[in-house]
């Protein structure tokens, strides 16, 4: 009988009549070594495998080819007078109410980096307080508090045919 040697590296004794499957499952480095010589292939039509080059994260909204501006909508009552929005912004979407929240979305005619510009001159001037921005790519969040009400935005570049930035604006008093 053929008396194997013991190997101090945390594999199982071999002096012992086991079966294989037994030795593999108390040995996962064992399994690695099988699992990774059985997975390769020596065949030259083989193809190696290629990663995906890490690229800038962008939050912006990618429509679709058949993307079209929103229809705008009589602006809602709701919608604070003393929280100014770049030229050319229109209402076009109602959500429903959250917690005694009003919710709506808008289309601005300014992408996010120009509608940071805005609020970081434009509501500054306005006595309007930012609590918690946040910007990225393509995306900027912010809560804020006016005289009157406390509210949030959330603004994304939307990539269309006609590009825009939409504005979910939540307010409450």
């Amino acid at each position: 009988m053929m008396t194997w040697m013991r190997i101090p590296i945390g594999l199982p004794r071999l002096d012992r009549p086991q079966s294989y499957r037994a030795i593999i499952a108390r040995s996962p480095a064992l399994a690695l070594v099988i699992a990774l010589t059985a997975c390769g292939g020596s065949s030259p039509e083989t193809k190696q495998a290629t990663l995906p080059t890490p690229t800038p994260s962008s939050k912006a909204i990618l429509a679709g080819p058949n993307c079209e501006l929103p229809a705008e909508r009589p602006a809602p009552e709701w919608m604070p007078a003393e929280v100014p929005l770049p030229k050319g912004t229109y209402f076009y979407k109602p959500l429903p109410e959250k917690k005694g929240l009003r919710r709506g979305l808008f289309v601005m005619k300014v992408d996010v980096a120009a509608f940071k510009d805005f609020v970081d001159t434009e509501w500054a001037s306005a006595g309007i307080q930012l609590l918690r921005p946040d910007a990225e790519p393509g995306e900027l969040e912010d809560l804020f508090r006016t005289p009157r009400g406390t509210g949030l935005f959330k603004a994304n570049d939307v990539v269309c045919r006609t590009p825009y930035t939409r504005l979910l604006l939540v307010y409450g008093k």
